[in-house]
């Protein structure tokens, strides 16, 4: 395919399913027998029943489609075609210059700091550098901008196609229903299911040009998928071009240039073994330094601390895993236990200095203020937000902050067996295959 490819989800469906309580699939203890490539999981609670993922990948089909272009339109979009090709060269060439000329004002400097060059001739030559670069810049600017824009009426509609997704999961099942004949077979219930359609430029074309709309449909949960999910797209005239009369356009490209992505989530019960030790006054330390606004976090900087490895130094973090978890598991229980650990850990500051039940007006108004405006609904963030901003009322006005350091140095130990359901994250791909 010539040119640069670009992506453009061009459809998004989001939908929520409510998992049942009763199921908690797990690794623990997985002793069935699968005969597929498909991921498998036990019950928690309840030895006899298995549940199984969806697949990975998919097909997509081409299932009927109709277009209305005729040749004198696909010339006139051949025409534009090979003006974009043109026009996008041109400003391939321009962006290879900069970064030729950007090298050589690098090269400059690192000559300058090891005293292979004068000082007035760096200063020449990186002057003349410079206004190189400053040039192509701009004319890669003017370029982009001067770039023929496509006549409106080849971006009409002009027919449409529909595809279906779908995938073996039933297929799946029951293999593996045949291959453990006492054991309850089920698909794993489902989440947070979002459809992504995904559309390839095609030469000098955007993805928006080739096609005018997509409709997914009103999906339900990840198994409607089994069945399978009907995507109708409505090409422009452009899009129905390189489709009907390729020799025409002169593209080497996939009649449909086409993809279809669904993300969702699936519970699962994780059971680790947490160790920590700590001092609380190095925790408020800590948190004073990281966080903004006089220690009140953000949701943004409460994310990048709990997703830090500098928390598991500073609690002394060991996470033994009892099953054969995967990284991902892995790495949202690791960020679950930070966020549990510094929740706990400032209620445990504000618990010494604060009578329990009333931690004064100026600080109940902070607590709500922060629980309103910082952390949205991370229960473990407001939490800890409140916490810390209570005690910067108390503390942080008064200069006496030296008497709280002295309060908290207290070393907590925590050490538990936890099982704890988290949200595991899944995606299913569908690659196009025509009949």
């Amino acid at each position: 395919m010539q040119g640069k490819i670009a992506r453009l989800l061009t459809g998004v469906a989001s939908v929520g399913l409510c998992v049942s309580a009763i199921a908690s699939p797990t690794l623990r203890g997985l002793q069935a027998k699968n005969p597929t490539s498909a991921n498998i999981y036990g019950d928690t609670g309840n030895a006899s029943l298995l549940y199984v993922a969806p697949p990975t990948i998919g097909d997509l089909r081409v299932i009927k489609q109709s277009f209305t272009v005729d040749t004198p339109t696909c010339q006139a979009v051949a025409s534009v075609n090979k003006t974009r090709l043109s026009e996008n060269k041109t400003i391939e060439v321009l962006a290879d210059q900069i970064l030729s000329l950007e090298q050589l004002r690098s090269g400059l400097i690192a000559k300058l700091a090891n005293k292979e060059i004068t000082q007035p001739e760096f200063d020449r030559q990186h002057a003349l550098f410079t206004g190189l670069i400053e040039k192509s810049t701009q004319d890669k600017l003017n370029a982009v901008a001067n770039i023929t824009p496509t006549p409106a009426a080849l971006l009409e509609r002009a027919g449409y196609y529909a595809v279906v997704a779908k995938a073996q999961w039933d297929d799946a099942v029951s293999k593996i229903a045949a291959a453990n004949p006492t054991l309850t077979v089920n698909h794993i219930p489902t989440a947070d299911a979002q459809v992504f359609v995904s559309v390839l430029g095609v030469d000098g074309f955007a993805p928006n040009e080739l096609v005018a709309r997509v409709n997914t449909g009103n999906i339900k949960d990840v198994s409607s998928v089994v069945e399978g999910l009907q995507i109708d797209v409505e090409p422009t005239k452009v899009g129905a071009c390189f489709m009907t009369f390729p020799q025409i356009v002169g593209s080497s490209a996939d009649a449909y240039p086409f993809g279809v992505t669904i993300n969702y989530t699936h519970q699962f019960a994780l059971s680790t073994v947490v160790k920590a030790q700590y001092n609380l006054k190095d925790v408020y330390t800590y948190l004073e330094k990281t966080g903004k606004s006089g220690g009140m976090f953000s949701s943004k900087s409460w994310s990048e601390v709990t997703e830090s490895h500098e928390v598991d130094e500073l609690f002394k973090i060991s996470i033994v895993f009892e099953t054969n978890a995967t990284q991902s598991e892995k790495e949202a229980e690791q960020k679950r236990v930070r966020e549990y650990l510094l929740g706990s850990a400032v209620a445990d500051m504000t618990a010494k200095v604060v009578p329990a039940g009333d931690p004064g007006k100026t600080g109940a108004a902070i607590a709500s203020e922060t629980l309103m405006k910082t952390c949205g609904f991370n229960a473990y963030c407001a939490g800890a937000a409140a916490g810390l901003t209570i005690l910067n009322g108390i503390f942080g006005k008064s200069g006496s902050s030296s008497n709280l350091t002295k309060v908290l140095n207290v070393t907590r130990t925590y050490d538990s067996t936890v099982t704890q359901t988290i949200k595991i994250p899944g995606s299913m791909s569908f690659a196009l295959r025509q009949q």
